[in-house]
């Protein structure tokens, strides 16, 4: 591959377009590149269709299914699933738990580690 064709594809299921462009930085930085849906039914067809290195949920995004989305990616492509939302909503970061996902955090947990979790979670692509 060349360096204009990333090995690895992360996927966020997000319709924050301010910690989007955050993320998308992170993750070009990392070698990698993003995929950005922002609505759950999107994310549905999306894991169905690719196989990424990671997927990144926003629990706020409109019409998410955690549990189906959660399904999708450690089901079918044992893919790595860092869920994150507000602190205050305790019952949308227990559902993620309980749905399966690797990670769950706070937003502010999760911005001020993306750095931290593609490292963790994403492959190296030396």
């Amino acid at each position: 591959m060349t360096e204009d064709s990333p090995q690895h594809e992360v996927l966020l299921i997000s319709a924050d377009l301010f910690l989007g462009s955050r993320i998308q930085g992170a993750v070009t930085a990392k070698g990698a590149s993003l995929r950005t849906v922002a609505r759950g039914e999107s994310a549905i067809e999306q894991l169905g269709e690719s196989n990424f290195a990671l997927v990144l949920i926003d629990l706020e995004t409109p019409g998410l299914d955690i549990v189906r989305v959660a399904e999708g990616a450690n089901v079918r492509h044992a893919t790595p699933t860092v869920a994150y939302g507000p602190h205050v909503k305790e019952r949308l970061l227990i559902a993620a738990k309980e749905a399966g996902c690797t990670e769950v955090l706070s937003r502010g947990k999760f911005d001020a580690t993306i750095g931290e979790l593609l490292n963790r979670h994403l492959p190296s692509n030396k």
